[in-house]
């Protein structure tokens, strides 16, 4: 089963950061304005377990897969049921060598919110 076929298995929506500054200056990030709805294939890796800020974190690398010339960026977040991970890259099909039938695009996700 190819890649490509399996990315119609989950369907997603993705928020795009809008920034506001507060009365002191501090910029937030707020999440509400929906981008797209698309459909994606996610891929959870296995878990490891890391060192954050002292503290022991279980971390588990996750990666999606979209058509090709979908609206995303990286900082934009992607939502599946009760979980949300953050876009920490994007992966077009011209920046790799590849033949037109494994035409698609790749994300490098983080999980902010929701259990995997």
């Amino acid at each position: 089963m190819s890649v490509r076929s399996l990315i119609d298995k989950y369907g997603v929506s993705t928020t795009r950061p809008t920034q506001t500054a507060d009365a002191g200056g501090a910029i937030t990030n707020s999440y509400a304005t929906s981008i797209a709805s698309m459909t994606a294939y996610i891929q959870r890796g296995s878990p490891t377990e890391g060192i954050l800020n002292g503290a022991r974190r279980s971390i588990t690398p996750t990666v999606a897969y979209i058509h090709p010339g979908q609206d995303v960026l990286a900082k934009d977040r992607m939502t599946y049921g009760s979980e949300t991970w953050e876009i920490l890259g994007v992966r077009t099909p011209d920046d790799r060598a590849s033949i037109d039938h494994l035409a698609y695009t790749i994300l490098a996700l983080s999980l902010v919110g929701g259990e995997p």
